[in-house]
């Protein structure tokens, strides 16, 4: 027969205090654009410039180069929003973000407008669980294509264009 467990009968391991020993899920970090970056050429990859930090648990992420160097071996969920805008109006083809790992293309997302008229701006996201030695670093892309060869930015609101890492723990 089953018997009853609750849940004040289940003591985690620890070290005298609430928390669980040898379990961490840093490095850790998440940076966000503080204003809004405008005058990208169109259809050209550029470095989301992610200068804000949140959080970053062990000064792993550089807000001068933009990127992530963990130097802990291990799986990762890293992740990145950005706000793609033309300069011009209604008339984004697509927009497009990418992890990139140690300079190359990891993983990418693509935005294409769903109106006969584009638009002008397109929110687009990308993740990824990523295995990341201790010295990988991890950068993300962005780009935006127009039909008129405008210029784009990435638009600044509430923290909307950012870049964010973590070590993920028990795999």
């Amino acid at each position: 027969p089953l018997s009853k467990l609750f849940v004040d009968e289940i003591q985690p391991k620890t070290t005298g205090n609430t928390s669980i020993t040898g379990v961490t899920n840093a490095p850790a970090f998440e940076a966000y654009i503080s204003a809004t970056v405008e005058n990208i050429t169109d259809n050209t990859f550029v470095k989301m410039p992610a200068n804000t930090e949140i959080f970053d648990s062990n000064n792993k992420y550089d807000n001068s180069n933009y990127r992530f160097t963990p130097t802990v071996a291990g799986k990762y969920f890293v992740y990145a929003g950005a706000i793609p805008r033309s300069e011009s109006n209604f008339d984004i083809l697509i927009s497009e973000l990418h992890i990139y790992k140690n300079g190359s293309s990891y993983r990418s997302t693509m935005m294409r407008p769903t109106n006969a008229n584009n638009g002008n701006e397109i929110t687009v996201f990308v993740q990824a669980i990523m295995d990341l030695d201790a010295d990988d670093y991890v950068e993300i892309y962005a780009t935006c294509n127009t039909t008129s060869n405008a210029q784009w930015k990435f638009q600044e609101r509430a923290k909307s264009n950012y870049f964010g890492a973590y070590k993920i723990i028990g795999v």
